[in-house]
């Protein structure tokens, strides 16, 4: 059976249609799919990422662990830093494309839809005598992304912070009372991304924020669209 995102009653509320991709019941267009695509376009639109997982890696050799396992350079990086890069088997081969935050104490990964839980443990595998704690940590968070020309401007408006312009950086913010950590996505539309990560029990509070300040949903339909065009895998 599918999953529901955590948030399927408001996407319900909200008009959308749903089809089941990786096991997941996501919403594939609110309405008119060609009106959501121009909103990235030419505004902002807004996408739920609640299927996506969340991994938190701690302990001092954190950094160092990580970076022996990725394609990209991970261990010279400092808080409010963050890269996109891809796991590896002992062969060098790609196995699956992550995203990683680094916050002060602390490494977040982003991984695809249901494969946080297989990510942790095959990072385990690696673990010997480093100082590392993995913890699947996506059922305690929410992830929406802002995407358009107007996301940056919109994320500043309602947060009071505007993440670095260079992809995967980070800071932190607060969405009416709710902390936020604000990043700078992939472009993986073509255009400005915003990633908003907050407490998964302040999820709905901020999804409405969100939605009560005029930014509207966008579905996969248009959301596709837009990453095909722009060269995405």
């Amino acid at each position: 059976m599918a999953s529901h995102l955590p948030l399927h009653e408001r996407h319900v509320a909200a008009g959308a249609k749903f089809a089941n991709v990786s096991d997941w019941e996501l919403p594939v267009a609110y309405g008119n799919p060609a009106e959501e695509y121009a909103l990235v376009r030419r505004g902002v639109g807004l996408l739920d990422r609640g299927d996506f997982g969340l991994l938190e890696l701690t302990g001092r050799d954190r950094g160092a662990f990580l970076h022996a396992l990725v394609s990209n350079e991970v261990k010279a990086l400092g808080p409010g830093q963050g890269c996109a890069t891809t796991l590896l088997d002992v062969h060098g081969k790609v196995q699956v494309v992550l995203f990683v935050w680094v916050v002060d104490d602390r490494i977040l990964v982003v991984t695809p839809p249901a494969m946080a839980q297989k990510i942790a443990e095959a990072l385990d595998q690696y673990l010997f005598s480093e100082k590392v704690a993995i913890r699947d940590v996506s059922g305690e968070t929410a992830l929406f992304v802002l995407a358009g020309p107007k996301a940056p401007e919109t994320s500043e408006r309602l947060t009071g912070a505007r993440p670095p312009e260079s992809q995967w950086s980070h800071a932190a913010g607060k969405l009416g009372d709710t902390p936020v950590r604000l990043v700078s996505g992939g472009r993986e539309t073509g255009e400005a991304e915003v990633w908003i990560a907050g407490p998964a029990s302040e999820a709905p509070r901020m999804w409405d924020a969100l939605v009560g300040a005029g930014t509207r949903p966008v579905g996969l339909v248009a959301f596709d669209a837009l990453r095909i065009e722009a060269g995405t895998p």
